[in-house]
């Protein structure tokens, strides 16, 4: 009949289609791209072969610490290879003052670690060498990273580092006095939970103790870049620098950030004189002239904590380790925000192949050991540094083992459910520490001074980054 489709033609012709489409799919090699290389991510270790990992780490200052950070590296290793007697971990310890420009000189020639540590944060820093590792998680694996750490070690649609612990923007408060301001502006939260406040509410808490208490106010390190950047992040939830290179904040935030930290200086709640105000501020909180402290760092919260009798009253060196009754001296709380949405780092371990690449089943050790790291010194190193495991099914025992109140540790479970990272390429994290250097804190201190206008410093924020990421070369 004129027009039939013959059946046997329509079946050839949908076999071909099929053919064509799967000679140019070809679904059954390796998804995995490593610039010019294809990685089966589904690789096995052979049968009788011995592998060695090469692991980058660095020593981390941790004098509080009964356990060196470069000790807790040792025994993981040794730990992994009693599991895996045919894998070698090859531990390289640097010095903790060591920048990264050797592990970029590495890159550059096509020789990375198997394995390196970033400690200042999770990032993609070659798409060349480094590896995808969402490949290589099972569905179990995936769902145990929290979605904030999985976000600050992604870019560009995949995770570029296991992640070890999160690092919540904190300021410290003094609570005698905050607990008596909050009474009185009624913002206190439940116990130790503090609430995450708005600038609005910050600014009526800091008048609050002034007119009880006199000089009490913020006692700020205005020539850290990272007060900006955490009061910014928190009212616009957007990064100094968001993935396309560009500024995350508007001119109606720059501004709205300067305008509070200004008022707050003519209030008095900050100091006229910033490098004096620099150097001052531990005692300006100690005795009570400050209400709060920002911003903060592990090492600085370790002195906070320590001095405030939490790590050493009788409590918290007992079998329990924990100080839930004594009377808090101090807590930390959120930076001012709009948007209940708090800045975060997390550190990361990366996995590179090499030029001379050694095959899919060595990347699959590297990729094994990498991952036992980033658990096991991840849920140590949030311990210690006071930080939050990237994996919620380590979070029991992280409250059991810290020696912090429970309810201070659950305050950041609650800050981390919205969250503002660092920028997970590279180049764009150079980038920002570049602008934040040169341009963002110094700006900052000429507006507090009087020599420069709200409107001219953010019109210079607005129009560094693309010079900024420009002048950052590639590793």
């Amino acid at each position: 009949m004129k027009g039939k489709i013959n059946p046997s033609l329509l079946g050839l012709t949908s076999l071909v289609a099929l053919a064509l489409i799967l000679a140019i799919w070809r679904p059954w090699l390796p998804q995995v791209v490593v610039g010019d290389m294809r990685i089966n991510h589904r690789a096995k270790l052979a049968d009788g072969k011995q592998y060695t990992v090469v692991v980058w780490d660095y020593e981390l200052p941790l004098p509080w610490s009964e356990l060196s950070h470069g000790d807790m590296m040792r025994q993981v290793a040794t730990e992994f290879m009693q599991m895996h007697p045919n894998i070698t971990v090859e531990l390289v310890i640097r010095p903790w003052l060591e920048n990264e420009d050797t592990l970029y000189d590495a890159l550059a020639n096509g020789s990375p670690p198997d394995v390196a540590s970033l400690p200042t944060g999770g990032r993609l820093l070659s798409v060349n060498w480094q590896i995808p590792l969402e490949h290589y998680l099972t569905k179990e694996e995936a769902a145990d990273i929290h979605s904030a750490a999985w976000q600050a070690n992604s870019a560009h649609g995949h995770l570029w580092t296991w992640p070890r612990y999160i690092d919540p923007a904190r300021w410290a408060v003094y609570m005698p006095r905050w607990q008596e301001a909050c009474a009185e502006e009624n913002l206190c939260g439940q116990g130790a939970l503090l609430p995450i406040l708005s600038p609005t509410e910050w600014t009526a808490m800091l008048a609050a103790c002034r007119s009880k208490f006199g000089g009490c106010g913020l006692a700020a390190n205005l020539v850290d870049g990272y007060l900006f950047y955490e009061l910014a992040a928190g009212i616009s939830a957007h990064p100094l620098l968001t993935e396309d290179g560009t500024l995350g904040w508007d001119e109606k935030t720059i501004i709205a950030c300067v305008n509070l930290l200004s008022d707050w200086q003519q209030k008095g709640f900050l100091p006229k004189d910033a490098q004096a105000a620099a150097r001052s501020r531990l005692g300006s909180f100690w005795s009570g002239r400050s209400l709060a402290l920002a911003p903060t760092t592990p090492w600085l919260w370790h002195h906070l904590w320590q001095r405030s009798g939490v790590l050493t009253s009788p409590d918290a060196s007992s079998k329990n380790g924990k100080l839930e009754e004594t009377e808090q001296k101090i807590s930390w709380i959120a930076p001012p925000t709009t948007q209940k949405a708090v800045l975060i780092n997390v550190p990361g371990y990366a996995v590179f192949r090499q030029q001379n690449y050694q095959g899919d089943d060595q990347t699959q050790a590297a990729v094994m050991v990498a991952k036992y790291f980033s658990r096991s010194i991840g849920n140590w190193e949030a311990t210690v540094l006071f930080g939050i495991p990237a994996y919620p099914s380590a979070w029991t025992k992280w409250q059991e083992e810290s020696r912090l109140p429970t309810l201070v540790l659950q305050a950041q479970l609650q800050w981390i459910e919205h969250v503002v990272t660092m920028p997970a390429d590279d180049k764009l994290l150079r980038a920002q520490q570049q602008i934040l250097r040169e341009t963002l804190a110094p700006g900052l201190l000429q507006v507090l001074q009087g020599t420069l206008s709200a409107d001219d410093f953010a019109q210079r924020l607005l129009t560094v980054p693309t010079l900024a990421v420009s002048s950052v070369s590639d590793p």
